[in-house]
C-alpha cells in the first residue's frame, strides 16, 4: 500500500511538471507566432480552428540565393553528393 501511495505521488507530480511544461512552451509560441483564427459555417456545419501562424520579425528565414547557389558548389567539389 505504501509503495503504491508513493507511485500516485510521483504520476501525480510529473503529470504537473508536464502542464505547466506545456503551458510554458505554449506562451512562448504565441510570443514569436501571433494567433489567428479561421470560422467556417455551412448550414449546421461549424467549424473554428485557432492557431498561431509563423512571423519573420525582422529575422532571416531565406538566404540569399548566391549563398545558397556557393554552398552547392562547395559541396560538389568536396565530393558530397545530393
Amino acid at each position: 500500500m505504501k509503495l503504491l501511495k508513493w507511485f500516485l505521488i510521483i504520476i501525480g507530480a510529473l503529470l504537473i511538471l508536464a502542464f505547466a511544461a506545456f503551458q510554458l512552451m505554449k506562451y512562448q509560441t504565441k510570443q514569436a507566432s501571433p494567433e489567428s483564427e479561421v470560422a467556417y459555417a455551412n448550414g449546421d456545419l461549424k467549424i473554428n480552428i485557432d492557431y498561431s501562424r509563423p512571423s519573420k520579425k525582422d529575422r532571416t528565414i531565406f538566404r540569399r540565393l548566391g549563398a545558397l547557389r556557393h554552398h552547392l558548389a562547395h559541396r560538389r567539389e568536396r565530393g558530397h553528393n545530393f
